[in-house]
């Protein structure tokens, strides 16, 4: 089963794409044949998902997720070529503005946005635009203000967003997560754990809600399936 982070080696080259951990993802994308002397799948894992593990990539495990090995793969060098990725592809440093891919980002950046994208947030985004996206956040990782069909998939350890605009979308909030306002469409999936909506319009709809989470107002054809 494909982990965080994947990886495809190949005897010329490291195969890796931000956000996507997918070993047959990117086998398809980079358009290699799926022989297993010709590429090798393999995975850093994290003992955790907390900002001092991601400082520590050392630590991670590097595991090859398959049996037969090709004669030119060394454990030992493919190990330090994907840890360095990793490394390169780590950001700690606050930023104004980003419009491109990021692996991790664990800073406080005023503006994502086009198609600038974060896979992994530990920190505060203060505006999203464009069709900007956020795959995950965790340990209380904050976004202020999100507009225009900008993402973000998954909140952890009550990471929070104040407000969403024009379609946005969170799909799943665990942990005490919070959303202020949520207008024209805006939809959350699944809410756990004293998560809150506290107002809803334009037919937002959240389709469960699980333990006290509450939504304070609903307009226009908004749907909560569960609670």
């Amino acid at each position: 089963m494909c982990q965080f982070k994947s990886f495809v080696c190949t005897e010329k080259r490291l195969h890796v794409y931000v956000g996507v951990d997918s070993h047959e993802d990117i086998i398809e994308t980079s358009e290699l044949k799926d022989d297993p002397e010709k590429i090798v799948r393999v995975e850093l894992i994290p003992p955790d998902f907390t900002l001092e593990t991601f400082k520590d990539v050392d630590s991670w495990k590097f595991q090859v997720d398959q049996d037969v090995l090709p004669e030119w793969f060394i454990h030992e060098e493919w190990e330090t070529e994907c840890k360095n990725w990793m490394k390169r592809n780590i950001l700690f440093d606050d930023k104004n503005i980003i419009t491109n891919q990021v692996e991790v980002y664990a800073g406080n950046c005023k503006k994502l946005i086009g198609f600038g994208s974060i896979n992994i947030l530990f920190g505060t985004v203060d505006r999203m635009f464009d069709s900007s996206t956020i795959n995950k956040m965790y340990h209380n990782s904050t976004v202020k203000e999100m507009y225009h069909n900008s993402t973000v998939n998954k909140m952890y350890h009550n990471s929070t967003v104040k407000e969403m605009y024009h379609n946005s979308t969170v799909k799943e909030m665990f942990d005490s997560s919070t959303i202020n306002e949520m207008w024209n469409n805006s939809t959350v999936n699944k809410m756990y754990h004293n998560s809150t909506v506290k107002e809803m319009f334009d037919s937002s709809i959240v389709n469960k809600m699980y333990h006290n989470s509450t939504v304070k107002e609903m307009y226009h054809n908004s749907t909560v399936n569960k609670r």
